[in-house]
């Protein structure tokens, strides 16, 4: 019996790896390559010390790369928050004061979002992410009763 989102997506790229798995105005991507790139970012996020149970800011538009990213923090052991891009820089800021992430995945484009923040953030690039990961992820510590998001309403 699978316990949480990623032994769902272990199951479904192994049964269905070619299968679209996503689709947006981008292209698509199958069960495998979400799999593959989502283990990827985990991979960097766990090489620079994202510890279990850890809220990582996600600030990225709705798109195969928002959710290559949610499944690389839940395959890291943390729990994502979904940042709207378009979100006023205020909002954003105390959404950030509140929760206090260590990490934020963003692109470098969102960067102004992010420049009076205080506290100990660190700023991770998605493309640095997905280009410098591939830490052996093992998603067996992982239990049902652990974070998986936090959403934010105002």
């Amino acid at each position: 019996m699978q316990r949480n989102v990623i032994e769902y997506l272990e199951l479904t790229a192994a049964k269905f790896p070619n299968k679209v798995a996503i689709e947006d105005e981008f292209g698509t991507i199958t069960f495998g390559e979400l799999q593959k790139k989502a283990k990827t970012i985990s991979g960097y996020l766990i090489s620079i010390g994202l510890e279990r149970n850890q809220p990582v800011a996600v600030c990225l538009p709705k798109s195969i790369k928002s959710i290559e990213t949610y499944l690389g923090v839940l395959y890291a052991g943390g729990f994502y928050m979904p940042m709207d891009t378009s979100t006023p820089k205020l909002r954003s800021l105390a959404i950030l004061e509140k929760i206090r992430p260590t990490f934020i995945v963003s692109e470098n484009k969102y960067l102004n979002i992010f420049e009076c923040i205080e506290g100990s953030h660190t700023f991770i690039d998605y493309d640095v992410a997905i280009n410098n990961g591939g830490y052996k992820v093992d998603c067996k510590f992982n239990i049902d009763t652990d974070p998986a998001y936090i959403i934010n309403t105002s």
